[in-house]
């Protein structure tokens, strides 16, 4: 699927790291429980502080999509489940491209890649 900022803010909950500056405009975008398995792991590594997610809600969406600047975008499948690894930048939060690539080494670890 081709992503960017409208599909991806319109078509999924977006979960973040709000704690962590390193996490910046990176969001999990995941409609199911994959976001938690990915959350968990993500803590372990210290990728991801200690607290709950959080997320775009419905009010919110069309100031992040007026805001958020899309970048990349990773797909990833496990069983019938879908997430995306989705990376934006912000004036305010931009995105860290190592924090970045710890994301996608820890996805590429626990689910594969959808092409």
């Amino acid at each position: 699927m081709k992503h960017n900022t409208h599909t991806l803010v319109n078509s999924f909950d977006l979960k973040f790291d709000s704690a962590d500056p390193k996490n910046g405009s990176l969001y999990i975008a995941c409609n199911n429980s994959l976001s938690d398995i990915l959350i968990d792991d993500l803590r372990t590594r210290a990728l991801w502080l200690e607290g709950g997610a959080s997320v775009i809600k419905e009010d919110q969406k069309d100031a992040y999509k007026a805001g958020l600047i899309f970048v990349a975008a990773v797909d990833y499948m496990s069983g019938d489940e879908t997430l995306v690894l989705a990376r934006f930048n912000h004036p305010k939060y931009p995105s860290d491209s190592s924090r970045w690539a710890e994301w996608i080494a820890t996805a590429d670890q626990l689910f594969g890649r959808t092409k």
